[in-house]
């Protein structure tokens, strides 16, 4: 028996190894075209798409907030890139467009922080405050996301996208002491 249940685990070890775990928290350091693996939208005439939503768990001691857990997932089967297009890029572009998909991520990035950094100021919220707070947080950060596409034109007007890297990278630097972890079972 032990040794079925020690083969059983090897096996499910190496079936899994080299596979990538999906719809989770990625170090926006680590974030790469291979996490982009789903389908591409033909209603869009984007080269590349990212989506990530901001997910929360917590528990509670005594009444108060405890455990607090807040992240953003990278949601891969709904983040694409048309990889024959891309393959047609010079490197720099390549590049250039990567930047402005990861800035989407950066912005559901920020709003987890300003999120986890308000929960963690009010612990004593209910569970129908913080699912409204999560439905906001998520409203606002897909909102800023289409206010960057608006100003940036999807990255084409690179003064406007240089002002984005800028301004993003200064409130990342600002909420640096936050932390997000994934809740994991």
């Amino acid at each position: 028996m032990r040794l079925c249940l020690t083969l059983s685990l090897c096996l499910l070890y190496f079936c899994t190894c080299g596979q990538k775990e999906k719809n989770h928290y990625i170090d926006p350091d680590k974030l790469s075209w291979d996490d982009y693996t789903g389908k591409i939208d033909s209603s869009h005439n984007y080269t590349a798409y990212t989506f990530s939503t901001i997910a929360i768990n917590y528990k509670r001691t005594n009444g108060l907030l405890d455990s607090v857990y807040v992240w953003v997932r990278f949601i891969n089967d709904s983040s694409y890139v048309k990889r024959d297009a891309l393959a047609m890029l010079p490197e720099s572009r390549k590049a250039y467009l990567f930047n402005h998909e990861k800035n989407h991520y950066l912005i559901s990035i920020i709003y987890a922080k300003t999120l986890k950094k308000y929960i963690d100021q009010n612990l004593k919220m209910t569970d129908s405050a913080i699912g409204n707070l999560l439905n906001s947080y998520n409203f606002f950060s897909e909102n800023n996301q289409l206010k960057y596409d608006d100003e940036t034109n999807h990255a084409l007007n690179t003064i406007a996208q240089m002002k984005w890297d800028s301004d993003l990278s200064n409130k990342m630097m600002q909420l640096k002491d936050e932390i997000l972890e994934e809740y994991k079972q």
